[in-house]
């Protein structure tokens, strides 16, 4: 009886450390699940940050293409235009000193008079030309003003977008460490727990085996009597 006493409490402890190494195990896996998790969206989060970086600088390159295009377009355009106003203003000038000429001319007027004529018509010509230009010359100010400031704007955008990363960042991982804290100490209450049980258990068992061996000795002292 002492034989199967014994292999019976070697049985009983045998089950209850593989009880216990079973409930260590299961929350082995959970906490490495949960690191795991943690670990691919950390990696999710800077490939997303990359990702909008390199969107960032193609949006770039594409704006720069258009607005040199733009440009390109807008310089070819006004040399033909001012061609054309200078061809323009050069015929008008011609047939219009021909004709002053001609009158005068005709009606015998000093030289004095059409020259002066001539610089006034000289005067208003080139107060149409610097006008024009200086109407071009603004226009093309504020592209470039625009297109400097949407620049700036996205540069600044892209900084906004990397802090709010950063702070998204921060933020899980503090909410991670608290989980953790919190998982730590709910998993240490829960052995302890346990293990008061078991030995309370154990305790009990063998209390209850002892008084039977005793029970069982008595009554064999008292038959041999």
């Amino acid at each position: 009886r002492e034989e199967k006493s014994i292999r019976l409490q070697s049985v009983v402890r045998g089950w209850l450390a593989r009880c216990f190494f079973n409930s260590t195990m299961a929350s082995v896996l959970k906490i490495q699940s949960i690191v795991r998790c943690f670990i691919t969206r950390s990696k999710f989060l800077a490939f997303s940050s990359k990702v909008l970086r390199l969107q960032s600088n193609l949006r770039q390159y594409k704006q720069r293409k258009i607005y040199t295009r733009i440009l390109k377009s807008i310089i070819s355009v006004q040399s033909i235009v001012r061609l054309k106003i200078v061809s323009r203003t050069l015929g008008h000038m011609n047939k219009s000193s021909t004709r002053i000429q001609q009158v005068f001319r005709k009606y015998k007027v000093r030289e004095e008079k059409s020259i002066r004529l001539q610089s006034v018509v000289r005067g208003w010509l080139a107060r149409c030309f610097f006008n024009s230009t200086m109407a071009s010359v603004l226009k093309i100010q504020s592209i470039v003003r625009c297109f400097i400031t949407r620049s700036k704007f996205l540069a600044f955008s892209s900084k906004v977008l990397r802090l709010q990363s950063n702070l998204r960042q921060y933020k899980q991982r503090k909410i991670y460490t608290r989980i953790l804290k919190s998982i730590i100490s709910v998993q240490s209450i829960v052995r302890l727990k346990i293990v008061s049980r078991t030995l309370g258990h154990m305790n009990k068992s063998s209390t209850r085996i002892q008084q039977v061996f005793r029970k069982y000795k008595v009554r064999e002292e008292k038959s041999i009597r």
